[in-house]
């Protein structure tokens, strides 16, 4: 990372705003409200198999990462979903980004998954230099 005063952390309630405003420029299609963002973050921090992850830069949150434990049938196990990552573009390619995924890394081993795996149509140079390859195409329909 590229500070000393750089950071990964759980996340934790407080952090809903600025993480609502960071999950609004991730969002491709419509922008969630920042209660909706809240709500999702509640949620996520009380499941143990997901894990929220904060970048910090002295003590301001400059980005995040998402990961869920899911069972999948076609891993003979459960893998390892990022869903959510961002970093705040003045801070990109400092090394945030990577350090949330290997945070994400690390709680997916504790997890026991067989693998991890992120869909992006964005990103996809920036995974496979963290060792993902490219092994599918996702669709999105939206359902309301």
């Amino acid at each position: 990372m590229g500070d000393s005063s750089d950071r990964i952390r759980p996340a934790v309630g407080a952090d809903g705003a600025a993480l609502a405003a960071f999950a609004s420029e991730l969002a491709l299609g419509a922008r969630p409200s920042p209660s909706a963002a809240a709500d999702a973050l509640s949620a996520l921090l009380v499941r143990a198999d997901a894990a929220v992850l904060v970048a910090e830069r002295a003590g301001t949150p400059v980005g995040y990462l998402v990961v869920q434990r899911q069972p999948a049938m076609f891993a003979g196990g459960a893998v390892a979903v990022i869903t959510e990552l961002y970093v705040a573009s003045e801070r990109r390619g400092e090394g945030l980004g990577r350090a949330l995924v290997e945070a994400a890394e690390a709680a997916a081993r504790r997890w026991a998954v067989a693998c991890m795996w992120v869909a992006t149509s964005r990103a996809q140079g920036f995974y496979e230099s963290l060792g993902f390859a490219a092994t599918a195409t996702f669709l999105k329909k939206p359902l309301g």
